[in-house]
């Protein structure tokens, strides 16, 4: 707890600077900028996600809303590396009810890293965002009855596809950073695979971990859900039977158990 309340004092301030989309004939990448406020010295870090254009991948709309909440989420990758209190967002505005959402996905979603970390903070006392930016306009569009279907490499994902393949058979897969397993079964089903690559400046993360900053565990599984709305986004909206608007996400039992308690709040 000492140690958390010194690093949060000695890196006081997390930005996020700002997104870029960049697009040519065969990829999609969005890049994204964050700093962290060390005693006056800025660490800048860059983060990067890219996919592979094919028949299935339209961006024929605005795509600025949704990918500045994919970088609020992808932020806490290095957000957590001091949880400093304010966390200044220059390139977009969250209202006031999406700031309390936000707040309570950062409080949560981090759980264990607190609990492991022996740090005693409260949800409203955690991350209080301010806001600089443009507001974006609101995204509508027109979907279709089917579902994207994350795939991580486990068995938990391929019994999800089997259960729901008959009901949805043109449901689509996608995985970030595949591993084998996950290519194994992506190889299989080649005209519903999807795969992204995702580019952490891990380098950078582990400098501070070596420095005595703190680590530990993030809510991956709301990165892969705003990412799958992205993906939901970005199918082609046309006679084309790819069009979907559901994300089946899955989780162990385990996740849902209340096991401690912090500052009178379970974790």
């Amino acid at each position: 707890m000492k140690k958390f309340k010194e690093l949060r004092k000695k890196a006081n301030k997390f930005i996020y600077k700002s997104y870029e989309i960049q697009e040519d004939e065969d990829k999609i990448a969005l890049h994204f900028h964050y700093q962290l406020d060390e005693e006056g010295k800025t660490t800048d870090f860059l983060h990067r996600l890219s996919i592979t254009k094919n028949e299935k991948i339209s961006t024929d709309f605005s795509m600025h809303n949704i990918v500045f909440h994919i970088g609020l989420a992808e932020a806490i990758s290095y957000y957590k590396i001091a949880l400093p209190q304010e966390f200044v967002i220059e390139c977009g505005t969250i209202n006031e009810m999406q700031k309390k959402w936000f707040e309570k996905l950062y409080f949560n979603g981090l759980g264990e890293y607190i609990y492991l970390n022996g740090i005693e903070v409260k949800q409203e006392d955690l991350v209080r965002f301010t806001c600089k930016g443009r507001t974006f306009d609101k995204t509508a569009l027109c979907t279709q009855q089917n579902i994207i279907i994350p795939i991580g490499g486990g068995k938990d994902s391929l019994v999800s596809y089997e259960l729901l393949k008959k009901e949805f058979p043109d449901a689509l897969m996608f995985s970030m950073n595949p591993i084998v397993a996950s290519q194994e079964i992506l190889k299989q089903h080649p005209k519903h695979a999807i795969e992204l690559k995702r580019e952490l400046d891990l380098e950078k993360i582990l400098d501070f971990n070596a420095r005595g900053y703190l680590n530990g565990h993030i809510p991956f599984s709301s990165i892969v859900g705003f990412i799958s709305i992205g993906l939901v986004c970005c199918i082609k909206r046309s006679t084309s039977s790819f069009q979907t608007n559901q994300v089946p996400m899955k989780k162990t039992s385990s996740t849902t158990d209340r096991k401690s308690t912090i500052s009178t709040q379970n974790l």
